[in-house]
């Protein structure tokens, strides 16, 4: 899980949506050990509670485009990264995801 939390919460610091970005997050969850449950649950809860660019932003991160990632985060600014911080609390919170924390 160590990529997906890197993933996640390295755009917090710093276009491709659709069922297509849903399904590249849920196989990069998947892909570092989570259950896909969990990872649809995480999925789901970006999808509906990002705006479609920070959505394509962290769905870039998730397929691997890293510095295409991080230069849409830098656009998005301060008020999209709080509330990408607040999608994440409730992912945590809600999916079980079992690499946040620890």
């Amino acid at each position: 899980m160590p990529r997906t939390i890197i993933v996640v919460l390295g755009l917090l610091l710093a276009s491709c949506g659709g069922g297509g970005g849903k399904s590249a997050l849920v196989k990069a969850c998947v892909d570092e050990g989570e259950e896909r449950k969990s990872c649809e649950c995480m999925a789901g809860k970006m999808e509906e509670g990002l705006s479609p660019r920070a959505f394509d932003a962290m769905v870039l991160s998730a397929t691997g485009k890293d510095e295409e990632a991080e230069a849409a985060m830098e656009e998005l600014g301060m008020t999209e990264g709080i509330a990408i911080a607040g999608v994440m609390m409730t992912v945590i919170s809600e999916c079980g995801i079992s690499g946040f924390g620890s």
